[in-house]
C-alpha cells in the first residue's frame, strides 16, 4: 500500500488543518473557543495574518495557541461555527503613494468607462456590465482564482 492509499483510507479528520482538528475536539469536549486575527506592519508593509486561539475549559482559560492564517484554517473554524472577536490590524498607510496608487487605478478604471461612454456610445447600465466583468476577469486573472479553484485549493 502506498502514501496515497494509506491517506485515502485515513479518516476525513485527518485532512484538517491541525487547529481545526484541535478546535474540532475541544469544542467536542465542551471547551469554549474563539479566535483573534493579528496583521501588523513591518518595515517592509504588512506582515501574514497571524491567528490567536483562546479556550477555555470549565470557563478556565488554557494556554492560547499562535498560528499563521490561511483559508483552510479559515473556513474549518467557520464549519465548526468559531469567530474571531476580534482584528488587529493598522488602516492602510494614506501616504502619498497610497493617494497616488488609488489616484492611477481611478484614473484608469475612469478613463475605461469614459471610452466605453464616449467612443463606443455604451449606456450607464452597460458600461457598469462590461467594467465589473473586466475587473473580475482581472482580479481572477491576477490573483489565480479559477486556478486555485480547479485544483481544489478554493471552494465555491
Amino acid at each position: 500500500m502506498n502514501e496515497l492509499d494509506k491517506m485515502l483510507e485515513a479518516p476525513s479528520e485527518m485532512a484538517l488543518p491541525p487547529l481545526v482538528r484541535y478546535c474540532k475536539s475541544r469544542k467536542a469536549a465542551g471547551d469554549r473557543i474563539e479566535v483573534e486575527l493579528y496583521r501588523p506592519d513591518t518595515a517592509g508593509g504588512l506582515s501574514r495574518t497571524e491567528l490567536v486561539s483562546h479556550r477555555w475549559e470549565q470557563e478556565k482559560e488554557q494556554e492560547p495557541l499562535q498560528v499563521e492564517w490561511d483559508d483552510g484554517v479559515n473556513a474549518g473554524l467557520v464549519d465548526l461555527g468559531i469567530r474571531a472577536i476580534d482584528l488587529h490590524t493598522n488602516s492602510p498607510d494614506r501616504s502619498r503613494s497610497y493617494q497616488e496608487c488609488r489616484e492611477l487605478i481611478a484614473n484608469e478604471i475612469g478613463g475605461r468607462a469614459v471610452e466605453l461612454r464616449d467612443k463606443l456610445r455604451y449606456k450607464a447600465d452597460e458600461i457598469k456590465a462590461v467594467m465589473t466583468k473586466a475587473l473580475a476577469l482581472y482580479l481572477d486573472e491576477r490573483f489565480s482564482v479559477r486556478s486555485r479553484r480547479s485544483f481544489g485549493l478554493l471552494e465555491g
